[in-house]
């Protein structure tokens, strides 16, 4: 299981939950909107991660959120790592 490529595939994992959330937050600040003072915003994938707005203004780190999407993150990679680790006929050493 330390094969090259389970640790490429374990790395290469983790590119595709963070693209995820960094198109979350930059269409979060796209779609936040001006003319709607008791509106909120979040932004996550595939859990929301943090919220913001209301009438009062409010920032807040949605933990259950947070915690589940590094779940979800470690889970993709691990799996990711392991489907390109059985690829390999003979694992590098």
């Amino acid at each position: 299981m330390r094969s090259k490529r389970f640790i490429v595939g374990f790395v290469a994992g983790f590119a595709l939950p963070a693209a995820a959330n960094l198109y979350s937050y930059l269409r979060m600040g796209a779609t936040g909107r001006a003319d709607c003072p008791d509106c909120s915003v979040s932004f996550g994938f595939p859990f929301p991660l943090w919220v913001r707005g209301g009438f009062v203004g409010v920032s807040d780190v949605l933990w259950g959120g947070l915690l589940a999407d590094a779940l979800v993150a470690v889970g993709a990679r691990l799996l990711l790592g392991f489907l390109l680790s059985l690829t390999s006929k003979t694992p590098y050493q």
